[in-house]
């Protein structure tokens, strides 16, 4: 599966489900998404998270291409609905110039088109009803991670915070890619821990830089 063709097929995906709400705020929050990652000199892999892990886990074709579209609206409805709550978007964000309300109604509208992508899998029964669960169950961690924020300068709390806000969005993420593919606890399991690991380091780096 050529890298270059399942970045243009998930960007693809995610404009087609835009168009059917005929919403130009979730147009704008997307296309300045899509575009900042394209425009990169050497762009992440990390928009492709589910993508390679199913390639990882032994797949092939364009199986991930709608979960990996889930995805990246997830992150970006995450992005919104935490920018809101923690009133820190950055300048190059168009939400930074709306009121409250209407940051939140795209960020809760992305969420509806990351389940309508998630809607398009192509997979088996069980892998599907795993997945759906799984992911749904994770979104049930990440609110309850964002309401309870540690309150004490604790390691064990702070770790745990990190966790739940990102490690367990990247890890579901990550296992849900390979599930798609194979049963293997081995490796399924392996997957999970991996993106965990990877979303807990890249939260802790961000809050690392907002001190400097």
């Amino acid at each position: 599966m050529d890298i270059h063709s399942v970045r243009e097929q998930v960007s693809h995906l995610i404009r087609e489900v835009a168009a059917e709400v005929e919403w130009p705020d979730i147009d704008c929050a997307i296309a300045q998404t899509l575009s900042a990652a394209v425009a990169e000199p050497r762009p992440s892999m990390l928009p492709l998270l589910p993508a390679l892990t199913y390639l990882a886990a032994g797949g092939k074709g364009e199986t991930a291409i709608p979960l990996t579209a889930s995805w990246l609206l997830y992150r970006l409805a995450a992005k919104v609905l935490d920018d809101v709550a923690d009133e820190d978007a950055s300048g190059g964000v168009p939400w930074r110039n709306w009121h409250q309300g209407r940051a939140m109604n795209v960020g809760l509208g992305l969420i509806f088109l990351a389940q309508s992508c998630l809607a398009r899998m192509q997979a088996g029964a069980a892998a599907q009803r795993e997945i759906h669960e799984a992911i749904s169950q994770m979104l049930a961690f990440m609110a309850r991670g964002q309401a309870h924020p540690p309150t004490k300068p604790d390691l064990e709390d702070y770790m745990r915070y990190t966790y739940l806000k990102a490690g367990v969005f990247f890890g579901t993420f990550a296992w849900a890619g390979a599930r798609l593919q194979t049963r293997n606890s081995r490796i399924t399991r392996a997957l999970l821990d991996f993106g965990s690991a990877l979303g807990t380091l890249i939260q802790i780096y961000d809050d690392l830089d907002d001190l400097v």
